[in-house]
């Protein structure tokens, strides 16, 4: 028989449940309480970058802190006059502290300093999100250079842009030697992403030292290499860093021709069948960690942006497709940042307009003269993420545990204060751009979280860890997402209800590169290897 003491225990227990049941932790705070206690994520704090770190331990400020939970809540006094507010208080605060202890045993093992604890700190106000009221922009959609590309996956992260699939065929499952229709070796590495015009593929990649730049052709069903183009460079960028290569831009093809872009050596063109029609010298690309952003097409124009720590080499520029020549460009200020834009058509405003993420602002520019139409303040330095839309709105992110965006296209000027319509002020990745699925905006950062939010109020759904670092964008197909590691893992999850996990699946080969897609395959490009994986 149970004593009294016992059943007095049980009783306070079950109070204790009720209570913290009464007040649940948001999904920002739940992991932070998991990886506080966790040795894994422990572990994968020494290799982070100080930028990276710097961006980590912000994560301990965010709208369910102990500060923000005591403000919404009616004020502190009030809260510690309420046993149950009390103790969800005090279970954030003890959350928040334990967080920190963790961050400042890391600096502490660097001999640094942590930021947090120097005099004059400045204190982080949390992400709370607009919350205005503003409609949509109305009908959005993806411009294409023709007809044709729309059932192509001629560009970085496919037709739309947006690294969705239409094909419900795509494999669920597959690994090393499960489902692989065949591989192909490839003869130098590279992170940029294979596209794909009918039977062709088409990927670049580079010797070790970034002497040769190189444009493969491979054959869609079999495998082989149709024809393979090297070109010589006379001056190496400077500062390329190994993550990034001297073969990161991904190709853009229209059923004639590929363009793109080669750093030092600019942009080329090559017909199908391996000519080079064309090459235009833009300078040298001496930025830090080297440039990165894809080339896009724009009805005759082959455009590209490229935001770099060098004046001379910042730049949005346009070319004929036809010849090269410069057909508009604009010089742009000293910053870091790899941002492949997209063009949509905004029928609220009767236009075509490039959205892209720069230094610290979101902008919007004519395609056809690079001239500005409208910006929104709010991204953080170095972007890399490409933007997503939907329901009239556009989604960016960016920066290291940056920003994410919803910004009503078709503006004027600074929008800022008129069309924006939520924003979320941390969590964002830093390289892998969004997806967009059933209503919910899905990030995973490099650091492998994954957070999901509400597509129409910026509101958390859910955070989640995920295994290893991430580089590569996510895949949407269905009610799925594809997320795919460094090390070469790829978690299929739903988009749908509370994310479950399809599958798992470990193919043996680093992923930096975004998926490609054609009838009912995907082709992974690890850095020496080119993957056809098929099968139900």
């Amino acid at each position: 028989m149970m004593s009294r003491g016992w059943v007095s225990l049980a009783v306070l227990i079950a109070a204790s449940v009720l209570r913290a049941e009464e007040y649940p932790l948001s999904p920002e705070m739940a992991l932070l309480e998991r990886d506080t206690a966790s040795a894994d994520y422990r572990a994968t704090l020494p290799p982070m970058l100080v930028t990276d770190l710097a961006a980590e331990w912000q994560r301990a400020v965010n709208p369910d802190d102990a500060m923000n939970f005591a403000e919404g809540h009616g004020g502190i006094d009030k809260v510690l006059a309420d046993s149950r507010l009390k103790a969800a208080y005090e279970r954030r605060d003890r959350i928040g502290k334990n967080f920190l202890a963790v961050m400042r045993g890391e600096y502490e093992r660097r001999k640094l300093k942590a930021p947090f604890d120097q005099e004059g700190a400045v204190t982080l106000t949390a992400p709370k999100g607009s919350g205005r009221s503003v409609a949509g922009a109305g009908d959005l959609s993806v411009v294409h250079p023709n007809d044709e590309a729309a059932h192509q996956w001629y560009r970085f992260r496919g037709p739309s842009g947006q690294g969705t699939v239409d094909d419900p065929n795509v494999p669920i499952r597959w690994s090393a030697t499960e489902n692989i229709v065949w591989k192909t070796r490839l003869p130098g590495r590279g992170n940029s992403s294979p596209v794909i015009w009918n039977d062709r593929i088409f990927l670049t990649f580079a010797d070790d030292k970034g002497t040769v730049r190189s444009m493969l052709c491979v054959d869609r069903d079999s495998g082989q290499v149709r024809w393979r183009r090297d070109l010589k460079v006379e001056t190496i960028e400077r500062m390329v860093r190994d993550k990034n290569g001297f073969a990161s831009a991904t190709p853009a093809v229209d059923g004639k021709q590929a363009y793109v872009f080669f750093g030092n050596l600019g942009v080329v063109c090559f017909d199908f069948e391996g000519n080079q029609k064309w090459r235009t010298d833009l300078g040298k690309f001496d930025g830090t960690w080297g440039p990165g952003a894809s080339t896009i097409l724009y009805k005759d124009l082959v455009i590209l942006n490229q935001d770099q720590s060098r004046p001379s080499a910042s730049l949005t520029v346009a070319l004929d497709r036809n010849n090269g020549s410069v057909v508009w460009r604009e010089d742009r200020p000293a910053s870091m940042g790899w941002c492949t834009p997209m063009v949509f058509s905004v029928a609220e405003a009767g236009r075509d307009e490039m959205i892209f993420a720069s230094n610290e602002r979101l902008l919007g520019v004519d395609p056809a003269t690079g001239k500005g139409l409208w910006s929104c303040a709010g991204p953080t330095r170095e972007p890399i993420p490409s933007v997503v839309m939907g329901n009239g709105l556009i989604f960016g992110t960016s920066g290291r545990n940056g920003p994410t965006l919803a910004v009503r296209p078709g503006g004027e000027g600074d929008v800022t204060g008129s069309r924006l319509v939520w924003s979320v002020l941390r969590g964002g990745p830093h390289v892998p751009s969004p997806a967009l699925a059933a209503g919910r905006i899905f990030l995973i950062n490099d650091h492998g979280i994954l957070t999901c939010l509400d597509a129409t109020s910026g509101a958390t759904i859910l955070q989640r860890r995920m295994g290893g670092k991430f580089s590569a964008s996510p895949i949407v197909a269905g009610n799925r997402i594809y997320l795919s590691n460094e090390d070469g893992l790829t978690t299929v999850i739903r988009t749908d209800g509370d994310l479950d996990v399809v599958a798992e699946n470990k193919l043996g080969e680093p992923i930096l590169a975004s998926f490609a897609t054609a009838d009912g395959r995907f082709f992974i490009r690890a850095p020496q290897t080119l993957y056809c994986v098929g099968g139900k």
